[in-house]
């Protein structure tokens, strides 16, 4: 359900002799700097320029219209915008009439599953650790093959409290580390994922929110996809909302949902489009996942 992710060789420059916490400090830079350091066109710290051709063109080319025969312009406006909505609306529903088709699966025997690394950053938080970790919990994966990682900022000292309390809860049935983030640059998600992912070994990398609440299938079906087509390199899990049915808004957001991920996305697979990923529930190959290939 998705394309290759090449992933930067971050472990290849982690100086591994320093005292645990330079390392930790060198690694909250990398994660914080090192895409803007080593490829700045690819960061947002250095904003694209939009060229100037690109919509003075179009401005100057209505604008003479317009000269030429009032209300042209708006007319070709109009044209424009209703025919990108008939598209779109032409795109939804041709997903909807077609069969969904999704990734292949191959059925996966415990002692065969890759290990797997789940990942959630967390910042000011504090109240949802517990309810996240029971959720989590619930996951049907071998407890041996299975590592989760909370991703928590240094100084944000009241979730780190609240994770380490919720850690102990669920100890016994989920292997759980807290991971303080050294405030070293923005207090982002891809900051905290980016230190975390340094510091991982899974052969598959599990991205969460910490409001998620995955369906306890679904690392194993994820694992199973990535078996059965060697060129995944991420799979998505379908979003919905668990409170669709509060109000009208919800109901509006939950119908947006279902149609992105149940019938615009296998779509756009049926077609052989590129996949856009959403944040959270997505596996990602890990580092280590050709190792566990050739060992299986």
């Amino acid at each position: 359900m998705g394309h290759g992710i090449a992933f930067p060789h971050w472990q290849a420059h982690a100086p591994s002799r320093l005292p645990k916490a330079t390392r930790a400090h060198a690694q909250a830079r990398q994660a914080a700097f090192g895409l803007s350091d080593t490829l700045p066109h690819a960061s947002a710290a250095h904003p694209l320029a939009i060229p100037r051709a690109l919509y003075l063109g179009p401005a100057v080319f209505l604008l003479t219209v317009e000269l030429v025969q009032a209300g042209s312009a708006w007319l070709i406006l109009s044209v424009l915008a209703g025919s990108l909505f008939l598209a779109a609306a032409a795109l939804r529903l041709a997903g909807a009439l077609l069969a969904p088709r999704h990734s292949p699966r191959q059925t996966l025997r415990d002692e065969a599953l890759p290990s797997m690394t789940v990942i959630v950053a967390l910042h000011k938080e504090a109240g949802v650790v517990a309810g996240l970790l029971q959720k989590l919990a619930r996951l049907d994966y071998p407890r041996d093959r299975l590592d989760v990682a909370l991703a928590i900022e240094g100084d944000d000292w009241d979730t780190l409290r609240h994770a380490h309390a919720a850690m102990k809860t669920v100890e016994a049935n989920l292997p759980v580390r807290v991971m303080a983030v050294p405030p070293i640059g923005p207090r982002t998600k891809p900051k905290a994922l980016n230190f975390a992912l340094q510091r991982t070994s899974g052969a598959l990398v599990a991205v969460y929110d910490a409001e998620d609440a995955p369906a306890p299938g679904q690392l194993r079906a994820a694992a199973e996809a990535f078996a059965a087509d060697s060129r995944l390199g991420c799979v998505q899990a379908p979003l919905g909302w668990y409170n669709r049915g509060e109000n009208w808004l919800t109901r509006l957001f939950a119908l947006e949902y279902a149609a992105q991920f149940h019938i615009v996305l296998p779509l756009f697979l049926r077609l052989g489009l590129p996949l856009p990923l959403g944040g959270t529930s997505n596996v990602f190959l890990g580092l280590m996942y050709q190792t566990h290939q050739v060992k299986r």
